[in-house]
């Protein structure tokens, strides 16, 4: 709950990091009940690793192309890293209170050039 008094007093973005989805929920959740402010869950990609699923062709890593991921979570992603960029400019407002599990931190986001490509202001 630190984090979460950090990001409202100092109004910068506080990243709070869990080892699990339902963790992160959970804080999510206490957050938002303990501050009254309305936090942001930055989710990981659901890749189904079962049985070798979801692998890139003999490199044993995660298969992030288009036909494995959803496009809820990717537009989740992409909102938290626009609403992060957004923070990064210093308009003075409250800083977001995001939580992710680890797993969403250990995959790729757009840069903050991609991002501004993207949606230009």
């Amino acid at each position: 709950m630190l984090g979460a008094a950090l990001a409202i007093l100092r109004k910068v973005p506080v990243l709070f990091v869990c080892t699990h989805l339902d963790e992160a929920e959970g804080v999510l959740e206490d957050v938002e009940t303990l501050t009254g402010r309305q936090g942001e869950l930055f989710p990981a990609w659901e890749v189904d690793l079962s049985a070798g699923a979801g692998l890139s062709a003999g490199r044993g890593q995660a298969d992030l192309s288009p036909d494995n991921l959803s496009d809820e979570l990717a537009g989740e992603r992409l909102r938290v890293c626009e609403l992060l960029a957004r923070a990064g400019e210093g308009d003075g407002g409250e800083g977001p209170f995001v939580v992710a599990p680890i797993a969403a931190l250990m995959q790729p986001v757009p840069t903050p050039r991609v991002l501004a490509a993207v949606n230009p202001v």
